[in-house]
């Protein structure tokens, strides 16, 4: 195990243990009064999972959900930066209508300088993007912090009562430290669940986010990927060319799957391909275009130039059996994929 895997698992553990504490001395703290204000928050802070996968997703989805229980509440939506670029995690407007939402939130971030901004109208409806044609009325900005921000769109005019007053000194400061916290967590967890080499995501978060998409019914089916001739390539051209190989090979592969595909590093040259709700006959489509594209695929430094393939084997998770009994069908296939010339995929039922 490297020095730096081993530091960003003793810091993955520090700063799970520092979440932890920070939400339970907040939980006591809000135990002991119990005004409204700190009764939604303690609501809140319950419905924070630091067990998940990308735990400030569903964070976000459970704080909307309580805001709403709580609050007259027509829309919410929570937008955390990326690389310095606002996305949404969370939010219950219609997707048609949610790239005008972050580009209008954009907007505001840059204008507002880390202040709330509520916009309300009597008579007519707010005319930005796609506020008109879903009838706002009312509007409220709420950065948090260095992270992102909240946003708030209603049907009806609330600007004559104190909603903005409770709601931003008490809920929403607090609301922006569990997130802020949230997304240190995630950030951490996802260095120590990633490949160093390729930046894909390893074989332990592969196993935890296959079993969860499991529990959730997610239909599943399995690609198990191997570099043909990989030894040749390191003896022939050395391993810092079989590194670029290994990355720009995995890059192809990742770039021209879906939303909800993935690809991870299974180990040496070998990558799983997951799959989700498909059918069967449209992955072994796109896994040929796949291969094909790969074949064709110029890999090459300053002196080398060569193109590689690949071969497949595939299964599908079967509710009776486990993971790894499904990967191990699916590399079944892969054996005979080699065995029948390679660049080929073979589909075991």
């Amino acid at each position: 195990m490297t020095i730096i895997l081993m530091s960003l698992i003793l810091v993955l553990i520090l700063s799970n243990l520092t979440l932890v504490i920070y939400l339970l001395r907040l939980k006591k703290n809000i135990t002991n009064n119990n005004n409204t204000e700190n009764t939604i928050i303690k609501e809140i802070l319950d419905k924070v999972s630091t067990n998940e996968l990308n735990f400030i997703d569903s964070s976000a989805i459970n704080i909307i959900h309580v805001l709403k229980k709580n609050y007259s509440i027509d829309y919410c939506t929570i937008l955390i930066k990326k690389q310095n670029i606002l996305n949404i995690i969370a939010s219950d407007v219609e997707k048609i209508y949610q790239e005008e939402i972050v580009a209008h939130c954009s907007k505001l971030l840059t204008k507002t300088k880390g202040k709330a901004i509520i916009n309300s109208t009597e008579d007519t409806y707010l005319d930005y993007g796609c506020a008109r044609k879903r009838a706002i009325k009312y509007s409220y900005f709420l950065p948090l912090g260095n992270i992102g921000a909240l946003y708030i769109e209603n049907y009806d005019n609330y600007v004559n009562n104190n909603f903005e007053v409770e709601f931003f000194n008490v809920v929403m400061k607090n609301i922006g430290i569990i997130l802020q916290n949230c997304v240190y967590q995630d950030t951490i967890s996802n260095l120590a669940m990633k490949d160093n080499l390729t930046n894909l995501y390893n074989r332990n978060y592969m196993n935890k986010h296959l079993e969860m998409l499991r529990k959730k019914n997610i239909s599943l089916i399995i690609a198990i990927m191997d570099i043909d001739h990989f030894k040749n390539v390191n003896d022939t051209y050395g391993h810092d060319f079989g590194d670029i190989v290994l990355k720009e090979s995995s890059n192809y592969i990742k770039s021209n799957l879906e939303h909800n595909d993935e690809i991870y590093r299974w180990g040496g040259e070998e990558f799983i391909i997951s799959f989700q709700n498909q059918d069967i006959n449209e992955v072994l489509s796109k896994l040929d275009i796949i291969r094909e594209g790969l074949s064709n695929y110029k890999i090459s430094d300053a002196k080398i130039n060569i193109n590689i393939t690949a071969s497949f084997g595939v299964a599908i998770l079967d509710e009776k059996e486990t993971l790894e009994e499904c990967i191990k069908k699916a590399d079944n296939g892969l054996y005979i994929s080699k065995e029948n010339g390679r660049n080929q995929i073979n589909f075991r039922r």
